[in-house]
């Protein structure tokens, strides 16, 4: 699972050939997220509110980038 960004205790991955809707995950202090790519929603699981705003602040404006990424990885199913 290639690891997107890692800061401030948290890490953005992504699964090879993952199922849809294209998303990526996130691990923070034991806590586990799925995060859609659009809109940015938190798909399953949780994080704390602090981690939420984080992860959103460094995924906006990357949309495009992480759809490429997700593409790359072969993401299954459509957008």
């Amino acid at each position: 699972m290639p690891e997107l960004a890692r800061f401030d205790g948290i890490v953005i991955l992504m699964h090879f050939a993952d199922h849809a809707p294209p998303h990526f995950h996130v691990q923070h202090g034991g806590k586990d997220a799925s995060v859609t790519l659009t809109p940015l929603e938190i798909l399953a699981g949780a994080l704390p509110l602090s981690v939420w705003r984080r992860v959103r602040e460094w995924a906006d404006g990357r949309e495009a980038e992480l759809l490429k990424t997700w593409d790359s990885l072969g993401g299954g199913g459509p957008r």
